[in-house]
């Protein structure tokens, strides 16, 4: 059994700039075709909203309900999740299932990046 690690792409923290991030969304629900930079989204409860192609970059969720959210084909960049309730909420999104999404949460916080 060959036991050499193999280079490989290594997972790296989100980007998030340095500064303090706005708070919130611009608008009081998500938008379909929007593209959401530089938040800080704590607290928010968007339970049962439906949106198509959203984009979300650099947003730090925190405690963020998304219970029974569908999110059709969503982006989420350079993000990072703290305590988030997600259950449900991309049953079309760009994860196969949520055993795939569960396998790369369990990778990010095995690293110390979530």
């Amino acid at each position: 059994m060959n036991k050499r690690k193999t280079p490989g792409k290594q997972i790296k923290p989100p980007h998030i700039p340095k500064q303090e991030l706005e708070k919130g969304l611009p608008e009081e629900s998500l938008l379909d075709r929007a593209y959401y930079s530089q938040l800080a989204l704590s607290h928010d409860d968007f339970t049962g909203q439906v949106t198509e192609h959203v984009s979300f970059d650099q947003i730090v969720f925190q405690q963020v309900r998304m219970s029974k959210t569908q999110l059709k084909k969503v982006q989420i960049l350079d993000s990072r999740l703290i305590v988030c309730d997600f259950c449900y909420s991309c049953p079309a999104c760009s994860f196969d299932s949520y055993a795939a999404l569960y396998a790369w949460i369990s990778i990010w916080y095995k690293k110390g990046l979530l």
